[in-house]
């Protein structure tokens, strides 16, 4: 998944207008923004990847940037 499909399903899952979510955007800001959303982020995730991030991690961001970066980091090889 590319960031621009991962933005795009965030913004289905916050209820955005397409093409509005870039990264900056503060979470709490979002009126879709919940812990639902948050879960239903994570299962987005684990879809893609095959990897689920902890909720922890995903109730820790902030910005729509932090929830791109905790994506990044999901599709890293993780080393031994």
């Amino acid at each position: 998944m590319t960031r621009a499909e991962l933005l795009q399903h965030l913004e289905k899952l916050v209820e955005a207008q397409p093409g509005t979510l870039t990264g900056p955007e503060e979470l709490a800001a979002l009126a879709g923004w919940d812990s639902l959303t948050q879960v239903n982020y994570v299962l987005v995730v684990e879809r893609a990847t095959g990897i689920r991030p902890s909720a922890s991690r995903v109730a820790a961001c902030r910005t729509v940037q932090d929830l791109i970066d905790l994506f990044d980091a999901s599709k890293e090889p993780r080393t031994p």
